[in-house]
């Protein structure tokens, strides 16, 4: 039993029961005083696996959250499992200052609390007052609770995880070696191949189909596809002589346990030591040699192969049928109502009708530039139904170019879309931890390599075409040049919310809301942002931060630039009128993150490295994010809606002081931005 009790006064307490086979080391406890919580970390190793533990106990009203989480923040980042259990006396779903103050600790930890029902019952209600919550659900097995009527108002409450590491499987993978294709020789044979049928065929569909049958021929031909089975891979870092020192070690460890000689035993202590040692500095030297590169593909696929860049849950096979899923997405989607889709074209018609014909808008010649032009601006490499990947359009794009020209104006020429594009493979991302319905994924469409080369070369015409009417609303900012979400959000604050009546109804609002990436409070004190923010940034710290040793600090500033700073950057314009309390949870997470570069502990002071990295501090970057907004905003014209809202001025009624320094003197002043 490890325990800690309330100093002076009878009651309270805490204690935590481990099996004697789990070996336990206490990290930190509180106190003991009587307005605190009260509490003890252990960190408690079992098999191989570390996990931290905390045993929490608040009496009712008692303040001082900040002394717990400071103690957890200090050694959550070390630990992959952390689990909290103990009574908080704050009813979940209740309302009030108490409630509101136990779920952002919680949120803050990155927890998650086991769906429990009322655990406290009295005469007059019942309460939800104990908690076990955990950073790892997903390995949650059961849970129940059951009465002690005997001897509490309190159900006693039990869960169980299960941390098994499932064995690795060998995978299979079929692939297509790209990289081995001559260009010389494929060009030549897409401009001898038989385009001539697909010419003078009048159906777009077949036109089509013939395109695609030459395509995938090609691509078997000079890039055959090969399948390849892949074994778990084995440490890379093992060397003969560790080996040797494992086998050495693990021949000790069976002499001593024969003998149970205490000179056994300490002799294979030593050698097991030693060995540790040998294996972690073989690790650090095998990752710093990798990441010893200046090819930034290779260090992140280093990166990967740490699981610090991706999570297992966006990987991880649906739990839900493909077929109860594709009929989800397609209902969502239908329109059922027929009278509605006739409505719409009838007063698209008459709308365009009466247009004169110089406001009209025509589809125009789609040129080789154009083609060209939207093949290159396809970032994704992913392969569609119709089996072409953009990478190998891109290596025959000269000798291709006049047949995309033609099947692209046949199909604006014809308003003809084949059917083929509209098809499209399905990836459901999981929204949240644990999906258990089909709502709870997210579709990722992998459209036809030509239909997505002409929507962007349509899509560019269209937008001409809005651009010259000026028929942009002024408010439209997506996906639109020197536009963006981030400007549209700022107006945001000067906004006011007018009522939203629907046949006689008034529409409440809501306190809480996620328009573009940032979650909106009915006060605009972006509390409810900060905590999603805190949660996402200590989740990825406690990922890397367990790696920390194996890479090296430059490449720890480009995982902390990568994964962190766009949390804390995202909208950093609107958070200028940010509470002090929220700006330091906010500071405390780059502090963090700068700790996380430098390998510091929490109690070094934080300034220096701030300067040895050149990062500027939060209050800082958001200077200088406002002042890249208002001079492209200056420069531009645009947004319309946030240029009207500056009033520029020639004149300047402030008195300078003359000098006579030269305009780039010494005593300029310079702020460098990361």
């Amino acid at each position: 039993m490890y325990n800690i009790n309330r100093t002076n006064v009878n009651g309270g307490g805490v204690a935590v029961f481990v099996r004697n086979c789990f070996a336990v080391k206490t990290l930190s406890s509180s106190s003991g005083e009587l307005d605190r919580p009260e509490y003890i970390l252990l960190e408690i190793l079992i098999n191989t696996t570390k996990i931290l533990f905390a045993g929490v106990y608040r009496r009712p009203k008692a303040g001082y959250f900040n002394f717990l989480l400071d103690d957890i923040y200090k050694y959550t980042v070390n630990y992959k499992y952390f689990f909290l259990c103990g009574d908080i006396n704050a009813g979940f779903g209740r309302g009030g200052e108490d409630t509101r103050m136990v779920t952002e600790f919680i949120n803050l930890c990155n927890l998650e609390c086991v769906p429990f029902k009322s655990t406290y019952h009295t005469a007059t209600c019942d309460s939800n007052l104990d908690v076990i919550a955990s950073n790892c659900t997903e390995h949650l097995i059961r849970f129940g609770q059951t009465p002690a009527s005997g001897f509490s108002a309190h159900d006693l409450i039990y869960a169980v995880f299960n941390l098994s590491v499932p064995r690795p499987t060998n995978l299979t993978f079929s692939y297509r070696n790209l990289n081995a294709i001559n260009v010389e020789n494929l060009i030549s044979d897409v401009e001898h191949a038989p385009w001539s049928d697909m010419y003078y065929e009048s159906d777009i569909e077949i036109k089509l189909d013939c395109f695609n049958s030459i395509i995938l021929g090609l691509l078997d031909k000079h890039a055959p596809i090969q399948t390849k089975k892949f074994k778990q891979p084995s440490a890379p870092w093992m060397t003969d002589d560790i080996r040797k020192m494992l086998c050495y070690r693990n021949k000790l460890r069976k002499k001593c346990i024969r003998t149970r000689d205490q000179s056994d035993m300490d002799n294979f202590r030593s050698i097991r030591n030693k060995v540790k040692q040998c294996i972690r500095n073989a690790k650090v030297k095998y990752y710093y040699s990798k990441f010893n590169t200046t090819n930034m593909r290779q260090t992140w696929a280093t990166i990967r192969s740490l699981n610090l860049a991706k999570s297992a849950s966006q990987n991880a096979k649906p739990v839900i049928p493909v077929n109860d899923l594709n009929l989800h997405y397609a209902s969502v989607s239908t329109v059922k109502n027929p009278e509605l889709i006739s409505q719409t074209v009838r007063k698209y018609y008459s709308i365009h009708g009466s247009l004169e014909v110089s406001d009209k808008f025509f589809f125009k010649y789609v040129l080789f530039e154009d083609i060209w032009k939207a093949v290159h601006s396809i970032k994704s490499k992913a392969t569609g139904f119709d089996g072409v990947p953009i990478s190998f359009l891109r290596l025959c794009l000269p000798a291709l170019l006049p047949v995309l020209d033609h099947i692209f104006n046949f199909s604006l020429q014809n308003g003809l879309f084949p059917s083929m594009w509209k098809l499209a493979n399905i990836i459901p991302i999981p929204k949240i931890k644990n999906p258990v319905e089909c709502k709870d994924y997210r579709p990722v469409s992998i459209l036809c390599v030509l239909g997505k080369i002409l929507e962007k070369i349509v899509h560019a015409q269209v937008c001409e075409y809005l651009v010259q009417k000026n028929l942009f609303t002024p408010c439209q900012s997506g996906f639109r040049p020197k536009h963006s979400s981030q400007r549209y959000i700022t107006m945001f604050n000067a906004a006011p919310v007018p009522p939203l009546v629907i046949k006689g109804c008034v529409i409440p609002l809501s306190e809480t809301v996620n328009n573009l990436g940032v979650t909106f409070d009915c006060t605009l004190s972006w509390f409810q942002h900060c905590m999603l923010i805190s949660k996402k940034i200590l989740a990825t710290l406690a990922q890397v931060r367990r790696s920390c040793s194996f890479i090296p600090p430059n490449v720890r500033k480009l995982i902390v630039s990568a994964l962190v700073m766009p949390h804390l950057d995202y909208a950093s314009v609107l958070f200028t009128d940010i509470s002090d309390t929220n700006h330091q949870r906010l500071q405390r997470l780059q502090n963090a993150a700068v700790r996380f570069i430098c390998g510091s502990s929490r109690f070094d002071h934080i300034t220096p490295f701030y300067t040895s990295l050149n990062i500027l501090n939060l209050e800082k970057r958001r200077i200088v994010a406002v002042a890249v907004l208002i001079r492209k905003i200056i420069k531009y014209r645009s947004p319309v809606y946030l240029y009207i809202l500056l009033r520029l001025s020639n004149k300047s009624g402030a008195s300078v002081r003359a000098t006579t320094a030269p305009p780039m003197s010494p005593r300029a002043v310079m702020i460098a931005a990361e």
